[in-house]
């Protein structure tokens, strides 16, 4: 729900500071600061926002407006209420299920493997080195897709 209100607190953010389209909104830890919630809650917010077309993302460069809101959870003609809650819910169950179904194919190669990546993993993190995380990511993500 804490998403939810965010995007509600957006949208009035918006209306009050009378943006215009094409406007670039604060920053993440701006608009967390401002709404005194998590910067994991506004960019679940952002991604709402992009999914219905008020905002867009620009590479290195922020959000912004592309049309000014009005209702958002009746944006898409009032076809269908997204709430951004309940579909994360609904992905955390999914990829359970889908991890329990692979789990039967997998190897005691793979789950070494795996380890091994996850363990890498946490060092790069410590060691700051974004990059090799995410490269560990990808190989850890192989290893399961292979399954």
């Amino acid at each position: 729900m804490k998403s939810r209100q965010a995007i509600e607190q957006i949208r009035s953010l918006i209306v009050s500071q009378n943006l215009k389209i094409g406007d670039r909104l604060p920053t993440e830890r701006t608009l967390s600061e401002t709404l005194g919630v998590s910067r994991i809650t506004i960019r679940e917010a952002i991604s709402y926002l992009k999914a219905i077309g008020v905002i867009e993302s620009r590479q290195g460069s922020g959000n912004y407006l592309l049309r000014v809101p009005n209702d958002l959870y009746n944006a898409q003609n009032g076809s269908m209420e997204y709430d951004l809650d309940e579909t994360i819910s609904a992905r955390e169950t999914l990829e359970s299920m889908i991890a329990k179904m692979f789990l039967k194919n997998f190897t005691l190669n793979m789950t070494q493997d795996m380890e091994y990546i996850i363990q890498s993993m946490e060092t790069h993190f410590y060691k700051d080195d974004l990059l090799q995380v995410v490269e560990s990511d990808v190989r850890f993500h192989h290893i399961f897709s292979q399954a």
